[in-house]
């Protein structure tokens, strides 16, 4: 497997206000480097502890506990990475390649084309790159009607619509996006299966009947939860019960 370490150029993504993070972040790359991952992977710990929290450093420990044999653990930060940094293709390179190591192997429910198409949209980026994108396109609108008021002929005052028209279609589309990335990440919540073997129940209680058995690395969708239970869905569509205790939500 290619797996790619992110260096001290991205400490950059804790702020300046957590030095005790960005040390710890050092820490773990020269220890990934020397291959101590377990060393690796304690510093990496350490630095989310310490309020770390940027896809550099989930990416890099999501590595790390591939390295050392950890595939759950792995693909746990590897899809935290990918909640930060929707767009990066290592990311999604090496998290195709530890879901090759897992057990199951889930058929997905396709979905309407339509939907995949908007899905894979509004997955594009973050929330905080769309609502970005927004401003921009906000502050695009403002400008271009300035101009448009301001302008002396009437070359300039039609240059001047036209972006702003072109600017009210890219805020509403990026109003729209953005605001279904923050549904979507509220709305569908995501875990993985971090034991050996779980069993998937038809009801929230030990005595409930066996759906299914699923195995560590296996991403679920969570749906709904009681008491010690977590009403989960996995790919192909398939609903039932699992004991909190053997996932993590991501």
């Amino acid at each position: 497997m290619v797996v790619t370490i992110l260096l001290s150029s991205y400490n950059i993504a804790f702020g300046a206000n957590q030095p005790d993070a960005v040390q710890l972040f050092n820490q773990g790359n020269i220890a990934y480097q020397k291959k101590d991952y377990g060393k690796a992977i304690e510093h990496y710990n350490s630095a989310l502890t310490n309020g770390g929290t940027s896809a550099s450093l989930e990416f890099n420990l999501g590595n790390a506990y591939y390295k050392d044999g950890q595939i759950a653990k792995a693909i746990l930060h590897y899809e935290r990475a990918q909640r930060l940094s929707p767009a990066d293709e290592d990311i999604a390179f090496n998290l195709r390649i530890a879901a090759l190591k897992t057990v199951d192997k889930i058929d997905v429910m396709p979905e309407i084309f339509y939907k995949r198409w908007a899905n894979a949209a509004i997955s594009l980026f973050s929330e905080r790159t769309w609502s970005i994108l927004l401003i921009i396109s906000v502050w695009l609108v403002f400008a271009a009607l300035l101009i448009y008021f301001l302008a002396k002929t009437i070359t300039l005052k039609k240059l001047a619509f036209g972006i702003s028209l072109f600017g009210v279609a890219c805020t509403l589309i990026f109003y729209f996006l953005a605001t279904s990335r923050k549904s979507n990440e509220y709305e569908n919540r995501f875990a993985v299966i971090m034991a050996a073997s779980a069993y998937v129940k038809s009801s929230p209680d030990e005595k409930g009947n066996d759906l299914l058995i699923l195995h560590e690395g296996t991403k679920v969708n969570v749906l709904d939860e009681l008491g010690d239970w977590k009403k989960i869905r996995i790919a192909n569509g398939t609903i039932g019960w699992i004991n909190i205790s053997a996932i993590e939500t991501i």
